[in-house]
Formats: structure tokens, sequence, C-alpha cells
């Protein structure tokens, strides 16, 4: 809540390898403030195409979730 509020310009996760940060942050982080704040703007990044595709890939079929829509409705 504290990076979504601005209180919180630059976070560091750490969490041990294979504990599901990318998950954490770039597919239920950026669901969840879209469903939030729908005009909200995300620039994603990893180091290669295909995981950052992947993420980008599981985000969206999330948004497009029937248990999303009943959440946060058409975003």
């Amino acid at each position: 809540m504290k990076v979504v509020r601005g209180e919180i310009k630059r976070l560091i996760i750490n969490m041990p390898p294979r504990h599901s940060k990318s998950e954490m942050a770039a597919v239920s982080f950026i669901s969840w403030c879209l469903g939030l704040y729908p005009d909200s703007e995300f620039i994603y990044i990893s180091y290669s195409k295909r995981v950052a595709a992947k993420h980008a890939y599981l985000a969206r079929a999330l948004l497009k979730s029937q248990g999303y829509a009943e959440l946060f409705g058409d975003v």
C-alpha cells in the first residue's frame, strides 16, 4: 500500500530463489493495482525477453479471469 500511495519510491524485495518474487511483483501486484486504479501504467523488465513475456501473459490471464472480474469489474 505504501508503494501505491507513493510513500515508498524504491523497493527491493529480498526472498530466496524460487519463492515467488516475480509472481508477487510482476503478476499479482500489477494486476491488483490495475484493479484498484485502472489508469495505472507499468513498465516491467526482466533479464530475458522470455521471462518478461511469460509474466505479462500470466498477468493478462489473471486480468481476464472470472474471479478477477468479480472482484474488480471490467478492467
